[in-house]
């Protein structure tokens, strides 16, 4: 008996803590807009370029393309010198080890213009 006056008790408690008092906002901002200025000043603002959101897929402006002023021999020749110093050359966790690879393919080519030299003589 004495556990049910207890919840008893906190319940008719807390519902008291749960009123609180009501809030009056003054929306009277001024005057509402006709449909006719809405459209009018849409029209307007698409007529400037503005473009409304559309979610995470939005219009987002364009930006100026890169041209770069490096050909992609001289791209390919840094790469490669980095590779030869040892540099790691790596994006992401799951690429492989560039140097590595490098090393392998050389040593590969390596192997097969040895094997080659041989077959032809």
């Amino acid at each position: 008996m004495k556990k049910l006056l207890t919840t008893i008790a906190i319940t008719l408690a807390s519902l008291g803590a749960s009123a609180s008092e009501v809030t009056v906002f003054n929306d009277s901002y001024g005057t509402p807009k006709s449909r006719a200025e809405v459209v009018a000043e849409l029209q307007a603002a698409l007529a400037t370029g503005w473009r409304p959101s559309q979610g995470e897929a939005s219009y987002a402006p364009e930006q100026a393309a890169f041209v770069s002023k490096r050909t992609r021999a001289e791209v390919h020749g840094e790469v490669l010198a980095a590779m030869a110093r040892g540099e790691r050359l790596s994006y992401g966790e799951a690429s492989l080890d560039p140097v590595a690879e490098f090393n392998a393919r050389a040593s590969r080519t390596a192997r097969m213009a040895q094997r080659d030299a041989s077959v032809v003589r």
